[in-house]
């Protein structure tokens, strides 16, 4: 019978412990007007998420549930905003965008500096050129800023400039110096290098890339093609964590533009595709993906499922590679399983995909499996 019991125990351990990827698809904003070009950072246990809606931009604020608590406005009304980015660093909001600020002027890029509360603290004109710059993507690293933005100039090009704490520039570097187009760049630093993602029409469609730069932006002949097809690739956005790189982007593959994710082992070395994930499907049409990690990837993005475009986010937790470093069955009934550590599921919300009833399920099988041994025991003794 303790034969029995023990293969009972086992099947709950894997059951316990059978690794189980956590998701859900979560609605931030539901106005009937248009909210687009969302970019997401992580602070304190929350979430701030900066979009354009209207004539101007906004930053929702939501705690770990994804609920939002407060939204600030963060410009004043002008003609028209373009693709904010959102960074928490040195204790401050900052939100770089592309303005144009009235009739007749060309697209530039500025960053504002906010508290914690989003009061405005102080403004900075990054661009002043008569060909539009869009696209911008800011960093923090070493006290210094990176702001990478693409250029209309000579028909598509991509530069990164660098400020110091106080945003007293710095230099700027060329990332893209070739007669093809390329745009819609996001910039990610991992241990002494940064790593710049983009779209290049250079095989003759959209596709998406990645150059690797060390810490003076020196380039060292490594760049990586992350799609590589005949259907349009935009928007790409790159974070990392643990090791690992995460590429979000719109492809239109399926017939209308989706939402896919790439990851990558961030090997120094090397850029090694681990796996590939399609978030969305074809029934609507999604783009402009954020991706920030925090204690699990998150990817917000544009959605025009409801008529008009609203920002959603998808959640994911890898799998729970969970360790059991003990299981007695010689004292039964009094049978202990310890050390069994688990992914934690993100909280559940109303009418959203979300994978808790299987945890649930999981949990009371186990429970049952542990019980019916439990009682077999007791009748064979």
């Amino acid at each position: 019978m303790k034969k029995i019991l023990t293969a009972l125990i086992l099947c709950a351990t894997l059951a316990l412990t059978s690794t189980a990827a956590y998701g859900g698809n979560y609605q931030i904003t539901s106005e009937p007007a248009n909210e687009e070009c969302p970019s997401m950072t992580a602070e304190g246990g929350r979430f701030y998420v900066a979009y354009i809606s209207g004539s101007g931009i906004f930053v929702g604020e939501y705690d770990k549930g994804l609920e939002l608590i407060k939204k600030y406005r963060v410009t004043g009304e002008v003609l028209l905003y373009s693709h904010p980015s959102l960074i928490y660093a040195d204790n401050h909001f900052y939100v770089a965008y592309a303005s144009k600020e009235s009739e007749g002027e060309s697209f530039n890029i500025f960053v504002k500096k906010f508290d914690k509360d989003f009061g405005l603290v102080e403004s900075y004109r990054i661009t002043d050129q008569a060909e539009n710059q869009s696209h911008p993507s800011i960093a923090y690293s070493d006290n210094a800023f990176y702001v990478v933005y693409a250029s209309d100039a000579r028909g598509g090009d991509i530069f990164v400039r660098k400020y110091d704490e106080n945003f007293t520039y710095l230099a700027r570097y060329p990332i893209s110096t070739k007669p093809s187009f390329q745009g819609h760049p996001s910039i990610s630093y991992m241990g002494d290098s940064f790593y710049v993602t983009y779209t290049s029409d250079e095989g003759g469609n959209d596709d998406v890339f990645v150059k690797k730069y060390d810490k003076n932006f020196d380039f060292h002949n490594e760049k990586y093609q992350i799609t590589d097809n005949e259907f349009s690739q935009q928007y790409p956005s790159i974070t990392y964590s643990e090791n690992t790189f995460y590429i979000a982007y719109a492809s239109d593959e399926k017939g209308n533009y989706d939402i896919f994710v790439k990851e990558y082992l961030g090997d120094p070395e090397q850029f090694n595709l681990m796996s590939e994930h399609q978030l969305t499907t074809p029934e609507s049409r999604e783009s402009d993906p954020s991706a920030v990690f925090s204690d699990s990837l998150y990817v917000t993005y544009q959605s025009d499922e409801a008529g008009y475009e609203n920002l959603f986010v998808w959640t994911f937790k890898k799998e729970a590679e969970d360790e059991i470093t003990e299981v007695r069955i010689e004292d039964a009934p009094n049978i202990t399983i310890s050390n069994i550590t688990a992914g934690e599921a993100p909280p559940p919300t109303s009418g959203l995909l979300n994978l808790n009833l299987i945890i649930t399920a999981s949990i009371i099988g186990t429970a049952i499996i542990i019980i019916a041994g439990m009682l077999l025991l007791k009748r064979e003794l």
